[in-house]
Order: structure tokens, then sequence, then C-alpha cells
């Protein structure tokens, strides 16, 4: 996701709280299964654990 697509987005996620997990990974996880069509469980290891992709 490029930068100016990530600003887009942000204004609609609660980005202000520091998390374990970077919202930022979690829409390209989200994206990647859009594009992709895989299933949750394979989705690959550079992204975040599925599970956390699933609850966001």
């Amino acid at each position: 996701m490029t930068d100016p697509q990530w600003e887009v987005i942000a204004k609609y996620l609660p980005v202000q709280r520091k998390r374990e997990i970077n919202l930022r990974d979690v829409m390209d996880a989200i994206r990647f299964i859009v594009c992709t069509g895989i299933q949750w469980r394979n989705l690959p290891e550079y992204f975040p654990k599925w599970n956390a992709v699933y609850y966001w």
C-alpha cells in the first residue's frame, strides 16, 4: 500500500493508540487475501498472524 493510500484509510482507523500489531500491515494482509483468494490460515508469515488480521 502506498503512503497516499494509507493516509486516506488511516482516517477511518483508530491509529492513535500504540498497538503490538501495525494496522498498516493488517490492511496489507487483508488486501492480499482479497486479491489472491487464499484462506486465512494460509496467510504468509511476513504478515501478522492470521487470527489478528481476521479480528480487524
